[in-house]
């Protein structure tokens, strides 16, 4: 089985301005993605994001989304 080749490139960039989409803590907040972590196998990537207070958290591609000014 191959993997889908759209999987290989990751949806966001570094400086990319992202708004969490999934429940918990962070929920519709919006901050700046400031690493991109490589997939492990599972061809998911792993994003961390700051946020305006200064904290960061690491999010699964499919818990953000684009900020609305970006799309």
């Amino acid at each position: 089985m191959s993997a889908n080749p759209r999987s290989l490139i990751p949806r966001f960039q570094i400086d990319d301005r992202v708004t969490v989409a999934f429940p918990g803590m962070f929920r519709d907040q919006e901050g700046f993605l400031k690493q991109v972590i490589g997939h492990k196998g599972d061809y998911v990537y792993r994003y961390r994001v700051r946020f305006a207070d200064g904290k960061t958290a690491i999010f699964f591609e499919f818990e953000l989304t684009a900020s609305e000014a970006d799309r």
